[in-house]
């Protein structure tokens, strides 16, 4: 146990790892959505912080905590259709010289849908075939139109439509 300045007194969990919450909007496979907040990592291995996208794509935790007002909901990441949040802008790699912008709007099996533009190191002139046959990660990043990124699990994925012009 570690005591603490003021008397308190704080016991550590032996697998407890320093986390940061991250505010999301997760939609199930049954349409239902639930707001709370996931854990990541305060520091991934390159010292950058830690995404939730790497805590949905690890396959050593088949449920997730979800942090609600009252207390933790155990996510199971195999119904989860999407992710959403604001402010993360390490979930995607930045546009950059070795790096492909594709504009897609993505079906999902529960028959939602959401479009935006996913950043991929891929070589040039790469089609979003090519982006969705070699990404070996459950979950992939789309940067919406109003900035919030939508991580979609691939695994729901129905259909996926690629634009040449900008989404609107």
């Amino acid at each position: 146990m570690k005591t603490l300045s003021n008397s308190a007194t704080v016991q550590k969990h032996p697998l407890f790892l320093p986390k940061r919450r991250v505010d999301v909007r997760v939609e199930l496979l049954n349409g239902n959505t639930m707001s709370g907040s996931f854990y990541a990592d305060r520091n991934n291995r390159s010292g950058g912080p830690g995404r939730v996208s790497d805590r949905l794509n690890s396959d050593s935790e088949p449920f997730l905590p979800l942090a609600v007002e009252d207390g933790h909901i155990l996510v199971r990441k195999a119904v989860i259709a999407t992710v959403q949040m604001d402010d993360e802008p390490w979930e995607t790699p930045q546009p950059a010289p070795n790096t492909t912008e594709l504009q897609l709007r993505v079906k999902l099996m529960n028959g939602s849908t959401t479009s935006g533009t996913v950043v991929a190191v891929l070589p040039k002139g790469s089609r979003a075939l090519d982006y969705l046959n070699t990404n070996d990660a459950g979950f992939f990043a789309l940067i919406a139109a109003d900035s919030k990124i939508v991580l979609v699990n691939a695994r729901h994925v129905e259909s996926v439509i690629e634009f040449i012009e900008p989404l609107v």
